[in-house]
C-alpha cells in the first residue's frame, strides 16, 4: 500500500509541477501565432505602432501580401479644424521600394478618415515578417472643400513612421458602402423628409469620420447634406425630399466606392 501511494503522490506532482509548464507554452504558442501570423485587421489594430509627427493622425496599417503582390493600406485621420484636398501618401522602404499612391476621400472632412490603398507587383518578403517604415504625406488645405479652387493650393507635407507583421493577402477593395432609404416609398408634398443611411466599413469594421457624399439623378429632388461624415458605428444620415412624383436615384460615395438606393415619391 505504501508503495502504490508513494507512486501515486509523484504522478500527482509531476502533473502538478510539468502540467502548468504544457498550459503556459501552449498559451505563449497561440499568443505568438496571433501576434505574427493571424491575419490583422484596418481599425482592428493591425499595426504594432503607427504614428506622425504632425498633421493627420495614423489610426492603423496593413501589409498583406501573396505570390506575386504586395498591399499596403493606410488609414489616417485629417485632425485639422477644415477640410484637406488630394491627399497622397509616399513610401520609400527597401522591402516594397518607392511609390505614390493618391488616397481617398478627395475631400476629407474635418475629422474625417483617409483611406491609402496601394497594391504593387513585386516579390513579398516572408509571410510574418516585422516591417518597419517611413512615409510622407502631403495635402493641400481645402477650407472651402470645392476641389476646383483648392486644386491650385499649396500642398502641406508630415512625415510618420509605423512598424506592423506582414500579413495574407488582403482584397484589392477593402471599404464597402452599403446606402438604404428608411422608406422605399415616400410622399411628395415638398416637406416630407426620407432618411438617407450610408453604411461605411473596412474589412468588416465601422469607420467614424467616413467623409460620404450623397447626390440624385434629379434636380427634382434635394438632398441634405450632399456631404457628411459617418457616426462610430460607420453610418452616414442625410435626407431626401421632392415636390415631383417619380423614381429617385440615390447615391452614396465613399474613397470612390458607389451604392445605390432608390427612392419612389408618390
Amino acid at each position: 500500500m505504501g508503495l502504490r501511494n508513494l507512486k501515486g503522490q509523484s504522478a500527482s506532482e509531476f502533473l502538478l509541477t510539468y502540467g502548468w509548464a504544457f498550459l503556459l507554452t501552449a498559451i505563449a504558442v497561440i499568443a505568438l501565432y496571433t501576434f505574427i501570423a493571424a491575419p490583422q485587421a484596418i481599425g482592428g489594430g493591425g499595426a504594432t505602432t503607427c504614428t506622425t509627427n504632425s498633421g493627420p493622425h495614423c489610426m492603423d496599417v496593413l501589409v498583406g501580401a501573396n505570390a506575386f503582390a504586395i498591399q499596403v493600406a493606410m488609414l489616417l485621420v485629417n485632425e485639422q479644424p477644415y477640410p484637406v484636398y488630394n491627399p497622397t501618401l509616399y513610401m520609400n522602404a527597401s522591402w516594397v521600394g518607392t511609390f505614390t499612391q493618391i488616397c481617398q476621400p478627395q475631400i476629407t472632412l474635418p475629422g474625417g478618415t483617409i483611406l491609402c490603398n496601394a497594391v504593387l507587383t513585386r516579390s513579398p518578403p516572408v509571410n510574418g515578417m516585422l516591417l518597419n517604415s517611413p512615409f510622407t504625406l502631403s495635402y493641400i488645405p481645402c477650407p472651402s472643400a470645392n476641389s476646383v479652387t483648392c486644386s491650385t493650393g499649396t500642398p502641406q507635407s508630415f512625415t510618420g513612421q509605423f512598424s506592423t507583421h506582414l500579413g495574407a493577402g488582403i482584397a484589392n477593395t477593402i471599404a464597402t458602402v452599403n446606402v438604404i432609404a428608411q422608406n422605399a416609398t415616400q410622399s411628395s408634398t415638398g416637406s416630407a423628409l426620407d432618411r438617407i443611411t450610408a453604411i461605411v466599413d473596412i474589412l468588416g469594421f465601422p469607420v467614424t469620420g467616413a467623409t460620404v457624399s450623397f447626390s440624385t439623378n434629379t434636380a427634382n429632388a434635394i438632398i441634405t447634406p450632399t456631404i457628411t461624415s459617418s457616426d462610430a458605428t460607420g453610418n452616414a444620415v442625410a435626407y431626401v425630399t421632392s415636390s415631383y412624383p417619380g423614381c429617385v436615384l440615390i447615391t452614396g460615395n465613399y474613397a470612390s466606392i458607389n451604392a445605390n438606393t432608390v427612392v419612389t415619391f408618390t
